[in-house]
């Protein structure tokens, strides 16, 4: 068995480690530290490099540089070394979260929670930074073509594992401020689709108390995507999916594990029984004023919808029509590649947006962070 403690230059026996092995040197001269000591110890360790997600993608973006002309160009010369080395973290990490909850490794959801909040924060930053395309000296279309495919791989590979949405902590510390403005008390954010819970663990690091919930624990999302994603990318042939952990905590379709980064209530927004009704009765509920005492201090519901939603299409529509409260946070394209038409009919027909903040964001996407209001039922 690989150890923790072994360092990063001890001798492999697997000639599967060769491309986790390059991609490790090409990235050495950009490192993101975390606030993990377990994951900081793991990161620079063999397993590291042969945990079952890394693996296999780094083998996908190995394939993705290779061009007809021979060259193998590196991530830091296709301008994304820093891009690259925060999201090659990044899958280190959810492999140790996968053995995290699996029991075998000894290190606590809360310390991988925060590690997963210091590098997808260093993520947003990478983002934001980068270069409309290739340096001067690599452009050709062979270049950008490698560059467009590995940003997609990345894309894809985050949104799976941890999220869509790029919300910082800086953003997700002024949105808090906003809401609690502009509702004039204490706000309850709850996510009833949350898929791994990243944005959720966002907002509650910020200081906002946070319902989450999903019909499948990590977010249906992985089931294709992610290691899921991964695999079919780089696989040449049928592999048994014994090469992922399972977990009893975060279990997605098909079987294999699935990440999750905070505690996750099951619920599925299509039930309709007792309770599933009690659910939204109490966190997504009416909130009309109250004269009783005992809840003159209860927080505002506002429901937080994160894109891409799971399938069905209509998912995200059911769970709007389901909210009672009178305050959304949503997290997409507005009208674009996150949502139904039904969604945003339902939008453009009940709310209006009170605050839309920017986010950093992957090439060609135009995802934002919109606050939004119920309008008042007028009288008849």
């Amino acid at each position: 068995a690989l150890s923790d403690e072994e360092p990063e230059h001890c001798p492999s026996t697997s000639s599967s480690a060769a491309p986790a092995a390059a991609q490790s040197a090409e990235e050495t001269e950009v490192s993101f530290p975390t606030s993990s000591p377990s994951f900081e110890r793991f990161r620079t360790s063999l397993r590291a490099q042969h945990g079952p997600l890394f693996a296999r993608f780094t083998a996908l973006l190995t394939g993705e540089r290779g061009i007809s002309s021979g060259a193998n160009l590196g991530m830091s010369t296709l301008g994304l070394g820093k891009v690259s080395a925060a999201v090659s973290a990044m899958v280190q990490l959810a492999d140790l979260r996968l053995q995290q909850q699996n029991g075998s490794v000894v290190a606590t959801a809360d310390e991988l929670g925060l590690a997963a909040v210091d590098l997808f924060d260093a993520l947003c930053s990478a983002v934001k930074e980068l270069p409309s395309s290739a340096p001067e000296v690599t452009a050709s279309f062979e270049a950008e073509s490698a560059r467009a495919a590995a940003l997609f791989r990345m894309k894809d590979t985050i949104s799976s594992l941890y999220a869509w949405g790029l919300m910082s902590r800086a953003t997700c510390g002024a949105l808090l401020a906003t809401v609690k403005a502009e509702v004039k008390g204490a706000v309850k954010f709850i996510d009833p689709i949350t898929g791994t819970g990243l944005h959720g663990l966002l907002l509650r690091e910020a200081g906002a108390e946070v319902v989450l919930a999903d019909s499948v624990a990590g977010g249906s999302t992985q089931s294709s995507g992610s290691d899921m994603y991964i695999h079919h990318c780089s696989s040449t042939g049928p592999t048994a999916m014994a090469d992922f952990p399972k977990s009893s905590s975060a279990i997605a379709v098909g079987g294999a594990a699935a990440a999750a980064w905070a505690p996750i209530e099951m619920l599925d927004v299509f039930d309709c029984g007792p309770e599933a009704n009690n659910w939204w009765l109490l966190h997504g509920g009416s909130d009309k004023p109250t004269t009783d005492d005992n809840d003159a201090e209860k927080a505002m519901s506002v429901l937080l919808l994160s894109f891409p939603p799971p399938p069905p299409s209509s998912v995200a529509e059911a769970t709007l029509r389901r909210f009672q409260g009178h305050w959304l946070l949503f997290v997409g394209e507005w009208r674009g590649c996150t949502g139904a038409p039904g969604f945003f009919d339902l939008l453009d027909a009940g709310w209006e947006r009170v605050q839309t903040f920017e986010l950093p964001r992957w090439p060609m996407m135009e995802d934002s962070a919109y606050l939004l209001r119920r309008r008042p039922v007028e009288a008849v």
